[in-house]
């Protein structure tokens, strides 16, 4: 599990960076031709000048630094989300202002204008687009991390201060567990069978005494004679 949320951050944040890139110089372009032409700069413009290089630079450290130092504090999962948890929500922002802009200013679509007008409505339609996309990617891998690392920690497995890669989000199991299995049918009718047998074998083997019916004797004891003796006559010598 871990091995598959670390393979999965690094594509999430590595396709972020690049398109946080792609806005910056589109951004920039369109700023150029806002200047040249407009005399001026449109808000969402600043916007994306100020999102796109802290996005750059947030990603940047969390992705090298990382890679390069182990036990960095920027690898650190708190860090992370914590860092991510106040970048995604400025990329709605940057969607948010492209999407008005675009529907206030070409509503028609992009080729419906002139050059210029196309050029500019394009940049700001490839603008929307990723600022959407870095939205879902950073909000939904935040929203995740942030959720196994709450559910680990309940289980007892301390993950906050450790990174994604080393981190182990669920016990493992224990070498010496071993799995009971049933007696089988005939060995359970055997052992029931040699239950029964026992106490028939020890009265089998029980000795059996044999003795004569007790006597009375003048002081009132039964006295019991295991092989009794004969009454016999003396005889007597004849004369």
């Amino acid at each position: 599990m871990s091995a598959i949320v670390y393979i999965a951050r690094y594509i999430i944040l590595s396709l972020s960076l690049i398109f946080a890139i792609a806005v910056l110089g589109l951004s920039g372009r369109a700023t150029d031709a806002s200047i040249l032409f407009l005399g001026g700069i449109a808000p969402f413009e600043i916007i994306n000048l100020v999102v796109a290089p802290l996005t750059i630079v947030a990603l940047s450290i969390i992705l090298f630094v990382g890679a390069f130092r182990q036990g960095a504090i920027t690898s650190m999962i708190w860090v992370e989300v914590t860092t991510l948890s106040i970048i995604w929500p400025t990329w709605i922002v940057v969607a948010v202002f492209a999407t008005n802009v675009i529907n206030f200013n070409f509503p028609l679509g992009c080729a419906a204008y002139i050059p210029f007008y196309l050029q500019l409505c394009s940049q700001i339609t490839a603008i929307q687009g990723l600022a959407w996309t870095v939205w879902v990617l950073l909000m939904g891998y935040t929203l995740t991390l942030g959720i196994m690392a709450r559910v680990a920690t309940s289980r007892g497995i301390p993950v906050w201060s450790k990174s994604v890669k080393d981190a182990t989000f669920s016990l493992p199991a224990s070498p010496n567990q071993s799995v009971q299995m049933a007696p089988k049918p005939e060995l359970q009718a055997n052992h029931q069978h040699a239950h029964l047998q026992l106490p028939l074998q020890a009265n089998h083997q029980q000795p059996i005494l044999q003795g004569s019916a007790p006597q009375n004797n003048p002081l009132g004891y039964g006295v019991t004679h295991a092989n009794p003796i004969p009454s016999q006559t003396p005889a007597y010598p004849q004369v």
